[in-house]
């Protein structure tokens, strides 16, 4: 079976590219804009890892990750957070993130990222 991946990030052409690389991987990616539709795409398709944008369109990809670790439903979920922000690692400790990753983000790192948390 494959591993699920939610990608949230509210730059269409950034979740069309992660897409495409983590399919050609093998792995089911569910992807969203609306950080609002978070919880949902969760109940529907319970991803193995949640790769999040901090800035989101009207949401606050931050507020989103601390409230998915307080869930008991959904606190064992990895969750990385995606950012173009210059202090991104010390953001996700503060939000309980299991990583992060930097944008730009180079293919392989992101390939490496996801295997880390879903092998």
């Amino acid at each position: 079976m494959n591993k699920k991946i939610l990608v949230v990030d509210d730059d269409l052409a950034i979740l069309e590219v992660i897409k495409l690389i983590l399919e050609e991987q093998g792995y089911k990616v569910i992807v969203t804009s609306d950080g609002g539709k978070v919880q949902q795409k969760i109940n529907e398709d319970f991803p193995d890892l949640i790769l999040l944008d901090f800035w989101l369109s009207g949401q606050d990809g931050r507020k989103i990750a601390k409230y998915l670790k307080t869930q008991e439903t959904t606190r064992n979920i990895p969750i990385v957070m995606i950012s173009a922000n210059h202090e991104p690692e010390k953001i996700a400790r503060d939000v309980d993130a299991n990583d992060f990753l930097a944008k730009p983000f180079d293919i392989d790192d992101l390939v490496m990222i996801v295997k880390k948390y879903t092998e």
